[in-house]
């Protein structure tokens, strides 16, 4: 995962600055370069920024994703593959935003995170929700593939057996990649401080996790959903063409067609969405990630020179928007969803349920004083009649 809770944070300890790496998958990297930090006034106000708008992230997030990942597992969308999905992926970055704010009370000066057993089991959550989640988005972005581009195999392969299965796989091979964390991190101290690093004896095997965890969470998942999105776009530009070829020929042919070219579009832009947003805010860091990893490597001897403020200023501002990747799934799925959003608002929002019931009642008292009023007509004509 690229240290992606790596927070820089001003301490008093053998200089002004270090680094607090929070999945220290790439302590041994960043550790160099968060020494000595300018103290500037644009450092400053990204500080700020992060130290204030997280638990902010946090809150929204946890809130926003309990409720998604209900109304998913709710009885309106259970029955869709990609509703698992999408409700597994909640679920996990509700995971990962918990250990994002454990970390984050270190600002404050809680230092939860730096005891044993949390330690670990913070590092280790960390690793499993981001895999899981980044792997839900892809599994998203199959599904809406073979929606759009092989829609006859929808009924085989989008099916909540699969789905499961997919998920189960997924869940095992992050136990079998990532449990290094539980033993392979321990707390230890410098100076008057405790720190949850990585144990000295195992820190060319954290490198190489680190490795295997960038190829699994960022190079892999980036191809597939890249050249999937791609095909995806090719296909509904086709679609898009024929059924203007079509048009021209009978409204009545042309609404079968848009039935036929256009399978599922409720839930394919919904999907589309997932994965467009993913792209968005989830690459940006990873990319300066592996330029910064990439100079490392690169570097001959052992005077290495840190990094520039630009990329630092940078990494601030990507931190950010890939912890934004975990927090606002609620508002795509309600912008772009049309059934979540309606299951959505049937199910949490009490101000519509209590405007339907209002309007219910004002109709059926309306409905009654017009069979009274009926009755009366009725009755006065017949007394007229005798």
């Amino acid at each position: 995962m690229l240290a992606v809770l790596n927070f820089t944070k001003k301490t008093e300890h053998n200089g002004p600055f270090i680094n607090m790496d929070v999945n220290v998958s790439l302590n041994s990297v960043f550790e160099n370069q968060s020494k000595d930090l300018p103290e500037d006034n644009q450092q400053d106000t990204v500080f700020i920024i992060r130290r204030y708008a997280l638990p902010l992230i946090c809150f929204l997030g946890i809130l926003g994703n309990s409720l998604s990942a209900k109304a998913f597992l709710g009885p309106g969308l259970k029955h869709a593959s990609c509703s698992l999905y999408l409700a597994v992926r909640c679920i996990s970055d509700n995971g990962f935003i918990l250990t994002l704010f454990t970390a984050w009370l270190d600002f404050v000066h809680v230092r939860v995170f730096h005891t044993e057993a949390i330690c670990q089991i913070v590092v280790f959550l960390s690793y499993l929700c981001s895999f899981i989640s980044v792997w839900c988005v892809v599994f998203v972005t199959i599904e809406n593939y073979v929606r759009i581009c092989h829609h006859t195999h929808v009924n085989r392969f989008c099916t909540i057996k699969i789905a499961r299965y997919a998920l189960l796989t997924c869940f095992l091979l992050a136990l079998l990649l990532y449990n290094f964390s539980l033993w392979g991190t321990q707390v230890q101290q410098h100076g008057d401080q405790k720190y949850c690093l990585t144990k000295r004896i195992f820190m060319k095997l954290e490198q190489v996790i680190t490795y295997i965890d960038t190829a699994l969470t960022l190079v892999i998942p980036l191809l597939i959903i890249l050249v999937l999105m791609l095909l995806i776009i090719i296909s509904s530009v086709d679609a898009h063409k024929r059924q203007i070829r079509l048009t021209s020929t009978s409204a009545q042919n042309n609404n079968e067609s848009r039935r036929r070219v256009l399978p599922h579009s409720r839930v394919t832009r919904l999907l589309s969405s997932v994965s467009i947003m993913f792209l968005i805010l989830h690459t940006p860091l990873h990319v300066i990630r592996i330029k910064v990893l990439f100079e490392h490597v690169l570097r001959k001897n052992g005077n290495e020179t840190s990094g520039s403020d630009m990329d630092r200023t940078l990494q601030h501002i990507f931190v950010t928007m890939y912890y934004l990747n975990f927090s606002v799934n609620c508002v795509i799925y309600l912008v772009c969803g049309e059934n979540f959003r309606k299951v959505f608002l049937e199910s949490f929002c009490w101000f519509c349920k209590f405007r339907n019931t209002e309007l219910e009642v004002e109709a059926e008292r309306f409905s009654n004083v017009g069979m009274t009023s009926s009755l009366i007509l009725d009755k006065d004509e017949e007394t007229a009649i005798q």
